[in-house]
């Protein structure tokens, strides 16, 4: 059975984006959720993975904060490339096979 969104890793980039967004328009929870017309707890559960939103729902927090659901996307997917990019095993230096014939 496939994971739900919500229970990919990738969804923890999507809460931390919206807060990020939150933060940066200065808006409280309590505030931003009376933009949405929704409580504070609905706010804090959406960031805090415990709730999904629906597009429109992404779209109206967007707007909220002062950006576009396009803009919203575009900063969703450079942090996602960076995250895939980081989570890519590093090339390690092969270890110089053992000297043979020891010390005389």
């Amino acid at each position: 059975m496939a994971k739900k969104s919500i229970d990919k890793p990738e969804y923890s980039t999507v809460c931390a984006l919206l807060r990020a967004i939150r933060l940066k328009a200065r808006l409280s929870q309590a505030t931003l959720g009376l933009y949405l017309d929704q409580s504070q707890s609905f706010v804090s559960a959406a960031e805090l993975e415990s709730r999904r939103l629906d597009a429109l729902q992404l779209r109206e927090w967007c707007i909220a904060c002062g950006i576009t659901l396009e803009d919203f996307s575009r900063r969703l997917e450079e942090a996602l490339a960076l995250q895939h990019v980081q989570s890519k095993p590093k090339h390690q230096k092969k270890k110089a096979p053992p000297q043979r014939g020891g010390v005389r």
